[in-house]
């Protein structure tokens, strides 16, 4: 189709490119490790979104949550360590680290801050028991760790958080819009049901783990 964009001059001729550069090479922002401030806004963070891509091309993004301070720098603001905590055990990006492009990106984000760190590097996946014990909350380790030679770092603009209103209470839904996993296991709404309930109760404990009533359950 005419109106389909295929070809990097007909998007130059799109969105012409401005001081900010043309690509991760030539944009003077874009770094090859973490500056002051970016290692600042990692050690304030509690929450990143990582990208992989697998064997045959197909991104996948997963949520990584922790206190700030939970994804460690490692030396001069050259590599990164992200423990991986419990989750839903289908590994999807831990198996792209293993057999897919090896690299990751990373989007950190700072509730109230309308500005977003953006990294990316080379993966590998750790089992080192010093770090296990050293990345341990809520007495338990994490089975292993993902480590990251960082390629590139930048800040993102604000204006999409400005956009949506991210962070601002008064824009957000009057009710939680509820997620249900039962029917995606089972085709009987009793079974389902059933499985939701397990669901919250685990999500319960985790909660109380936070809060420090309890280990974390693995």
């Amino acid at each position: 189709s005419e109106h389909v964009i295929s070809a990097l001059a007909a998007l130059g001729a799109t969105i012409p490119s401005g001081l900010s550069g043309t690509c991760v090479d030539d944009a003077p922002k874009v770094i090859d490790h973490l500056d002051e401030q970016m290692v600042g806004f990692v050690r304030r963070s509690p929450f990143v979104q990582l990208a992989t891509v697998d064997s045959a091309g197909q991104p996948f993004v997963s949520p990584k949550g922790d206190k700030p301070g939970f994804v460690e720098v490692v030396g001069e603001g050259v590599a990164l360590r992200i423990p991986d905590r419990p989750g839903n055990r289908l590994v999807f990006g831990l198996q792209n680290a293993l057999q897919g492009s090896r690299r990751v990106g990373l989007c950190f984000v700072i509730p109230g801050n309308e500005t977003t760190l953006r990294v990316g590097g080379q993966v590998t996946l750790s089992r080192d028991p010093e770090l296990l014990k050293r990345h341990a909350a809520r007495g338990l380790e994490p089975k292993l760790l993902l480590h990251i030679e960082i390629g590139h770092a930048f800040f993102h603009c604000a204006k999409a958080y400005l956009r949506s209103q991210m962070w601002k209470p008064e824009s957000w839904p009057a009710e939680v819009y509820r997620v249900r996993f039962g029917p995606y296991f089972h085709s009987s709404k009793h079974m389902g049901e059933a499985l939701d309930a397990s669901v919250d109760q685990h999500y319960g404990e985790v909660a109380r783990a936070v809060r420090g009533e309890r280990a974390e359950p693995d």
